[in-house]
């Protein structure tokens, strides 16, 4: 993706609500989509609305649920409901939403995904997939993506940012007296898919030299970034699966890996406009 700039947001605080710690990104944080859903002991904060800020057109979905929940963290929130999702039309090119900020037990039990984070480690909890008829024990599924745009209205500073994700909803976990071996070893599935959203960045800043040749070839890296990490992905299963020893030449690997893609830890570069 494009963009110019982002989306603006509001934030309208309830006339009673309670002082909550600002929350770190990793927490878990729940977005309810359906207004119907009933949350236990919920306490209404505030409400927020992203809309279109005039240039925005780095306003999917994704991006504007991500952007109220970042402003839902900030004063103590843990879950947001969606009261009006209004989608690009003929008024406007952007996502634009109303939410609900609360403060609730258990905000894990709404998450759809878990953005990849080294202090934020897989849970059973997370596998929410139907693991009935499964033939493994646990698959993991995590991709991730990347969007290039500009640093402020009208500007000529543009990044390149990629987020890496853990989807709930299509991963699944069978509970067997091995749940801890289990666990590790679909965390470093999570861990190598954040690896190569490091080392697709890396590519990107030593092939493309400006902002035309990132968007130009951006995609082309990305289709050989994801083709080589499934076969990493594969290349992992197919030796620890009749070793369950080589689990720990694998944990060490990744580790050093990660470590040495350090610089890319925050997955945003900048790319020159010329």
């Amino acid at each position: 993706m494009f963009g110019s700039c982002s989306p603006r947001t509001n934030v309208t605080l309830s006339q009673s609500v309670r002082s909550y710690k600002k929350l770190v990104s990793y927490e878990p944080f729940g977005i309810i989509e359906s207004p119907t859903k009933r949350m236990s002991h919920k306490d209404f904060i505030a409400r927020v609305e992203v809309k279109d800020g005039g240039f925005s057109t780095n306003c999917d979905y994704r991006t504007v649920k991500s952007i109220a929940k970042s402003e839902a963290q900030k004063i103590g929130g843990n879950c947001i409901v969606i009261r009006e999702h209004k989608k690009p039309g003929l008024s406007s090119t952007c996502h634009r939403i109303k939410a609900d900020v609360y403060r609730i037990d258990h905000p894990e039990t709404y998450e759809k995904e878990i953005l990849w984070h080294k202090d934020r480690k897989l849970k059973v909890r997370d596998f929410k997939a139907s693991a009935q008829n499964r033939s493994h024990l646990a698959v993991t599924a995590s991709s991730f993506s990347y969007n290039i745009k500009s640093v402020g209205t009208f500007s000529k500073d543009y990044i390149v940012e990629a987020h890496t994700y853990f989807s709930c909803d299509l991963s699944y976990f069978k509970k067997t007296d091995m749940d801890l071996s289990t666990l590790a070893h679909e965390q470093i599935h999570f861990d190598i898919t954040e690896l190569y959203a490091r080392i697709f960045l890396k590519k990107i800043k030593s092939k493309a030299r400006n902002i035309d040749e990132a968007l130009e070839k951006s995609d082309a890296i990305m289709r050989t970034i994801v083709r080589q990490l499934q076969e990493k992905q594969n290349a992992y299963d197919k030796q620890v699966y009749p070793d369950r020893s080589k689990q720990k030449i694998w944990d060490s690997w990744i580790k050093a890996e990660l470590l040495k893609y350090q610089s890319y830890a925050s997955k945003i570069i900048k790319v020159e406009s010329y």
